[in-house]
C-alpha cells in the first residue's frame, strides 16, 4: 500500500523543504517578457484563503500555460522555495516560489476551493 502523503497549506511554506504537496487554485495568471523571454507567473490561493505567487520559467512555460487554468484547481507539487523580494508583489507571502523539471500539476478541478478567495 503506498503512502498517500497529505496536503499541506500555502501558510505553511517555508524554506525548509522543496516538497510541498498543495491543493490549490489558480487565482491569477500573466506572462511576463524579459531580455526577450517569455515567462509565466501566477497566483495561487489554497482552501483557507492564503496566496502565493508562482514563477514559471522560460522553459515550463508553453506547457503549462496550456494547463493552468484561471478559477480550475489543481494538486501541485515540488518547487523551488525562495524570499518573495521581487519589487511588484503578487502576493504579501513571505516567500514565493519557483517551478522546477521536478513540479507536477494534477488533479485538475477534483478540489473543493471557493472562487471568491
Amino acid at each position: 500500500m503506498a503512502m498517500v502523503r497529505p496536503f499541506q497549506f500555502i501558510g505553511d511554506i517555508n524554506q525548509k523543504k522543496d516538497f510541498w504537496k498543495l491543493a490549490v487554485r489558480v487565482k491569477d495568471k500573466w506572462a511576463i517578457v524579459k531580455d526577450q523571454k517569455e515567462h509565466l507567473e501566477v497566483v495561487i490561493v489554497d482552501a483557507k484563503g492564503d496566496d502565493i505567487h508562482v514563477v514559471i520559467p522560460t522553459e515550463y512555460k508553453a506547457m503549462y500555460d496550456l494547463i493552468l487554468k484561471e478559477n480550475n484547481t489543481y494538486t501541485l507539487s515540488n518547487f523551488q522555495v525562495g524570499t518573495n523580494d521581487l519589487l511588484f508583489k503578487a502576493s504579501y507571502h513571505k516567500y514565493r516560489l519557483k517551478w522546477t523539471g521536478g513540479t507536477t500539476a494534477v488533479d485538475v478541478n477534483v478540489h473543493n476551493i471557493p472562487i471568491q478567495y
